[in-house]
């Protein structure tokens, strides 16, 4: 870590949970040293869960899990309102967050490591279905994920469904498909689609 950095994020590339941190840092101007953790050859000493991600701030102070970095890097930037303006708005934004990165990485992991029978597989492309359903039919009557503007909860929900694409048909998800298209130009997608 430089003294010219704010920090830094330690993440997974193929992990989408993490690998859109060093966009979201860029898009809040802020300057974190982005550091893939699994070649960290120290990382368990540093971080005893081995998880990624986990940021530690230039004073030292180690932050991990997803939701809580999230908070800490928009809390310091002069972008906090893309976390909500008011606590109503945050609520909401938390709240979706907290659900892509419970059920729906849940749902990932069921796909691509727990699921090791057909019957395990079809039931988790079912609630994965049951996710995506849910989801497009609050897109149905909402133009974003959780406000009236775009916030980090829809450029977190894109990375987390774009990333298990490859499961389900997604043509027949109308609406996500309409925000995912309308959320497309935001500078943080922009910066992930390089």
């Amino acid at each position: 870590m430089t003294n010219a950095t704010q920090g830094t994020l330690y993440i997974r590339p193929t992990a989408t949970r993490s690998n859109w941190f060093g966009a979201l840092a860029k898009y809040l101007d802020l300057s974190f040293e982005i550091v893939d953790g699994t070649g960290v050859e120290n990382f368990t000493e540093i971080f005893p869960l081995h998880k990624t991600p986990a940021l530690i701030t230039d004073k030292g102070v180690k932050v991990t899990e997803t939701l809580a970095i999230i908070y800490y890097l928009i809390s310091i930037s002069d972008k906090k309102d893309f976390l909500g303006g008011n606590v109503n708005e945050t609520t909401q934004v938390i709240r979706w967050l907290a659900f892509f990165n419970h059920d729906f990485i849940q749902v990932n992991g069921d796909l691509k490591f727990r699921a090791k029978t057909e019957e395990d597989k079809a039931k988790a492309l079912t609630a994965l279905n049951a996710l995506l359903t849910y989801v497009d039919n609050h897109l149905a009557e909402n133009k974003f994920i959780a406000l009236d503007r775009i916030t980090v909860a829809d450029i977190f929900a894109r990375n987390i469904i774009t990333g298990i694409k490859g499961y389900a048909n997604y043509d027949k998800y109308d609406k996500i498909n309409a925000w995912l298209k309308e959320i497309s130009s935001h500078p943080i997608v922009q910066e992930l689609s390089k």
